[in-house]
């Protein structure tokens, strides 16, 4: 049989010589190679057919894979530092200074009230002429007495110190929680002018107490 192509003679019933069919094998496995297009998808040529009509495709030629630069959100440290962490606030913050600021004026009351009480009962036994001779009985009333409003303006002092705390705490709660602690606030109120009002009645009285006293030592 001879060639189509070289001419040349062989024995076989092909009409290709086999260096002839191997040339042109290869010249078809070149143009099946595919070409990369947009988004480096390979594109195969139209299928080349043989033998029996087979189809052969050229094998897929890959090249290395191509990354760009990872891409970041621009934005995404803007939203993460815009966002405001909740802070967390009690409505009792510091109400234990206000209470104990209240109770600390209201005992100061007490205690002046009594001293004031014990002294006017022994100037009025004094005025009645009950304690007539007795000048050392009256003057151990008016000295307790003066004790009591000595109490009284210590505890004052303690209201009027846990009084402004309570205050602050109310204040420095409202500013970086936003919650309000009123009843902090109320208490403190109470307990600084509840402790100014002792202060002062204290002492009047004390300043009272020592006149009798001194009036009472040249007797």
């Amino acid at each position: 049989m001879y060639c189509r192509k070289c001419g040349r003679y062989f024995d076989g019933s092909a009409d290709l010589c086999v260096e002839c069919a191997q040339n042109e094998a290869n010249a078809k496995v070149e143009n099946n190679a595919p070409q990369y297009g947009a988004n480096n998808a390979p594109q195969y040529g139209a299928p080349q057919y043989g033998a029996n009509n087979a189809p052969q495709y050229g094998a897929p030629q890959y090249g290395a894979p191509q990354y760009g630069a990872p891409q970041y959100n621009a934005n995404y440290n803007q939203t993460v530092s815009s966002v405001t962490p909740v802070r967390q606030g009690s409505r009792t913050a510091g109400l234990g200074f206000g209470i104990v600021g209240f109770i600390s004026a209201m005992v100061a009351l007490i205690m002046i009230i009594a001293g004031y009480g014990s002294a006017y009962d022994a100037a009025l036994d004094v005025t009645l002429g009950s304690y007539y001779g007795n000048v050392e009985s009256f003057r151990s009333t008016l000295t307790t007495a003066s004790a009591l409003c000595w109490v009284g303006i210590v505890l004052g002092v303690i209201a009027v110190i846990f009084g402004p705390v309570a205050i602050s705490k109310f204040v420095k709660t409202k500013r970086n929680s936003g919650v309000k602690p009123v009843p902090t606030l109320v208490f403190g109120i109470i307990s600084l002018a509840e402790g100014v009002g002792s202060i002062l009645v204290g002492l009047i009285c004390n300043l009272a107490l020592g006149e009798a006293l001194q009036i009472l030592s040249v007797l």
